[in-house]
């Protein structure tokens, strides 16, 4: 856990803190639903010295976790320029360094939850190197490093959510635990569409409970659960 805690803070001292690419589209969401309070997004690459050329089609999903930190920071700011006499548009760098951070905590996150579930299966040393690999041998590294602004940290951060919840679930047969799995695809979902996929998880996960206890009406009633879950999110 020392050298995961050590290497993220590195990555933290190292991060850059701007917009690059897909990441100005995915910041005019947070931007306009923040300051704007709508989806008419043409000022909003305006006041990031871009052009709006054609409709924002990137998922809704990070910009709404971002919002987690950008919501607060905003309001802050607000209540100091209406004392201090400045205006605040969303747009300062602050606000994208705020993103930025948002999605490099989160994926540090992922990799600390992921540690501790293969913890239950390997040794300190085992998990920590598998850790390492999923982090350092895959694209997870560049997106969290360079292109923080992306919502590919986020993603794999509720990717090992759904896998967190499906584990509980399996071992639980709990309500509350269903319907954390739903909530935890409808999120993954939300931050890149294609994820959707990972409803599958929870499935798996019920249906190999199901084959010791053969109980058909209790892995109905989860996988009703996990969909309404899924639902209460997706829809957004």
């Amino acid at each position: 856990l020392l050298t995961l805690l050590v290497l993220c803070a590195l990555l933290y001292l190292r991060h850059p803190r701007s917009l690059d690419a897909d990441g100005i589209h995915y910041f005019t969401y947070a931007r306009s639903l923040i300051a704007d309070r709508d989806l008419d997004l043409a000022n909003d690459y305006g006041l990031l010295g871009q052009e709006m050329r054609a409709s924002n089609v990137l998922p809704i999903g990070a910009p709404l976790v971002w919002g987690v930190l950008l919501v607060p920071l905003y309001a802050v700011l607000s209540l100091l320029g209406m004392v201090s006499g400045f205006t605040v548009t969303g747009a300062e760098p602050m606000f994208m360094a705020a993103a930025c951070l948002v999605s490099i905590v989160l994926g540090c996150a992922g990799l600390f939850l992921l540690y501790r579930e293969i913890r239950e299966f390997a040794s300190p040393l085992a998990s920590l190197l598998t850790v390492l690999l999923v982090w350092f041998g895959t694209p997870l590294r560049f997106y969290m490093r360079v292109l923080p602004s992306f919502a590919h940290a986020i993603e794999f951060f509720a990717a090992v959510l759904v896998l967190v919840a499906a584990r509980r679930l399996r071992e639980t047969a709990s309500a509350a635990w269903a319907f954390k799995a739903g909530l935890a695809c409808g999120l993954v979902y939300l931050v890149r569409s294609q994820d959707g996929l990972l409803l599958l998880v929870p499935a798996i996960f019920s249906f190999d409970a199901w084959l010791s206890h053969r109980n058909q009406g209790r892995m109905i009633r989860e996988g009703a659960i996990t969909l309404g879950g899924f639902a209460s999110l997706a829809w957004i």
